[in-house]
């Protein structure tokens, strides 16, 4: 493994951990919004329980896959999948530009 490859592992796990700072930045904005409609509205039903909890669940899932990013092997298929995906395009791209460098040039009739 080369440095470069150490390099992209990092930067993805930093990446990954910005982002789950983000989501959270945003859960805690939004859920207090909510928290302040809910007590101006309808103080008596606190409907916020809802959102926080569904909305936990998947925060809690997502600060998990960054403890353990090997817990749900299905993402990971899902990443292996696109680099082929992405492989087999630089392919085709590759083979699409050597045909038309290997094309020859039509030359126009010379005038007389």
């Amino acid at each position: 493994m080369g440095a470069y490859d150490r390099y992209e592992i990092t930067r993805k796990k930093a990446d990954s951990v910005n982002k789950f700072f983000l989501h959270f930045i945003v859960f805690l904005c939004i859920n207090t919004f909510l928290l302040i409609l809910n007590l101006a509205v309808n103080p008596s039903f606190l409907w916020i329980i809802f959102p926080i909890a569904f909305w936990g669940i998947g925060l809690i899932v997502h600060g998990f896959l960054l403890i353990r990013p090997t817990a749900f092997p299905v993402i990971e298929m899902e990443d292996e999948f696109s680099n082929k995906k992405t492989k087999i395009v630089k392919k085709k791209k590759s083979v699409k530009s050597s045909k038309k460098t290997t094309k020859k040039k039509k030359q126009l009739p010379a005038k007389n």
